[in-house]
């Protein structure tokens, strides 16, 4: 089959057919034929997205260990990745490329592997400690060492291992019939050497999971026959309506983001929550804060109806103490200090707290009398964060209007309960 026909055989629609997974994703003899997608056996796509997988352990540079025992290798939490990939794959057709007899090295030391064996001299190690973290029921089998030649339609390819004890071999030996192919469960496996992306081809052809396809000419898109045209004026119509319920959902996804972004005041702490606290006081109040200069001192500072606002916004894992509030007043009285114009009952100072930020709110303490009556000593009034969103909550529902909110927070000292 030329390369042409291969390479729209391997193509599909929404992407390729078949993904390679090898030991760094680089393998020459893969990157010949487009269609074929390769990765590392660390970088390897869902399977499902694909209808073919192959995993390839032919690489030497796979068969290596810095232990000290030939019980491993150092890919293997990768195997263990691919093993649960494998276990929830309902639809790609699995291929495992097994290694031909490789030298096995271990034991890292020195900059250098200081112990190494052929393959055939491990071959319990290979089956039942490191193949059967990838797909565990091939520990039910036992390979066995011994060179011989299959041949896959007119072509033979040289194989170092068979399986013993298999009768419905998929493949088998040109004389000796040793299994060189055989099925495991949902996943095949192979012990042939695969040199090319043609001898893949090859390969998958003759396991029936590549199928050659006449391909469909252009000039069959004018014939209209049976309810051709119903079926595409419907195709139409549910794609406008999975545009239209597509952009629902993303308004959906804003507004659930920026609730979160307003909810994060029951959580957040220093710039965080300053910056929600600050979108829900302008959307209460109608005050500009974009142009408020942190100068180190108060958090926020507004006017309304010549009332002049000054306040601390709060994030603390404990619950509100005796010096959130006088640190409050510090800047009541200082604000005062520099505008002695100024009286008392025209400045009102607020701190805005979410207390106890860690807990979930069913866990948190109320706040303590003792501080209470600090703030309604001082005149000021504490505002937790969750009665400010409660707060928003019925404001934006038209159970309260702003000309109440500016009056609560004018005239009510202590604690804001609403």
């Amino acid at each position: 089959m030329s390369e042409e026909k291969n390479n729209k055989l391997l193509k599909r629609e929404g992407g390729n057919l078949i993904q390679v997974a090898t030991y760094n994703g680089k393998e020459d003899k893969y990157n010949n034929m487009e269609g074929i997608e390769q990765y590392s056996l660390h970088d390897i796509r869902s399977l499902d997205e694909y209808e073919i997988t192959v995993i390839d352990l032919s690489s030497p540079f796979l068969w290596v260990y810095n232990g000290r025992d030939c019980n491993s290798i150092n890919s293997i939490n990768d195997f263990e990745s691919i093993s649960e990939m494998i276990e929830g794959s309902e639809t790609s057709k699995i291929v495992i490329i097994l290694p031909q007899n490789v030298e096995y090295k271990y034991y890292w030391s020195s900059y250098a592997y200081q112990y190494k064996k052929e393959i055939k001299d491990m071959l319990k190690y290979l089956i039942h400690s490191i193949l059967s973290y990838l797909y565990f029921p091939i520990s039910a089998f036992e390979l066995s060492y011994e060179n011989t030649k299959t041949n896959i339609d007119g072509k033979n390819y040289d194989a170092a291992f068979y399986f013993k004890y298999v009768e419905d071999a998929m493949a088998e030996s040109n004389k000796s019939r040793k299994a060189t192919m055989v099925h495991i469960g949902k996943v095949i496996f192979t012990t042939l050497k695969i040199e090319s992306d043609k001898d893949l081809l090859n390969i998958l052809r003759k396991l029936n999971i590549l199928e050659d396809k006449q391909d469909i000419p252009a000039w069959m898109d004018e014939i209209k026959m049976f309810d051709d045209k119903i079926q595409q004026e419907e195709i139409i119509n549910c794609q406008e309506k999975i545009e239209n319920l597509q952009e629902k959902i993303k308004i959906s996804e804003e507004r659930l983001s920026e609730n979160m972004r307003l909810k994060s005041a029951l959580f957040v702490n220093g710039d965080e929550l300053v910056n929600v606290v600050f979108s829900i006081l302008e959307e209460l109040l109608g005050c500009d804060l974009s142009d408020f200069v942190d100068e180190k001192k108060e958090d926020f500072l507004f006017e309304i109806d010549n009332i002049v606002f000054i306040g601390e916004i709060k994030g603390v894992n404990h619950n509100v103490k005796n010096e959130n509030i006088s640190q409050l007043d510090v800047h009541y009285q200082s604000y005062l200090d520099e505008h002695e114009d100024k009286c008392t009952e025209d400045i009102k100072a607020l701190l805005i707290i979410n207390h106890q930020k860690a807990k979930p709110l069913s866990e948190r303490e109320p706040v303590k009398d003792t501080q209470i009556d600090l703030a309604k000593r001082n005149g000021s009034l504490i505002i937790e964060t969750y009665t400010l969103l409660n707060i928003l909550e019925k404001y934006r529902e038209n159970m309260i209007t702003r000309e109440e909110i500016i009056l609560m927070l004018k005239d009510r000292k202590g604690i804001l309960n609403v």
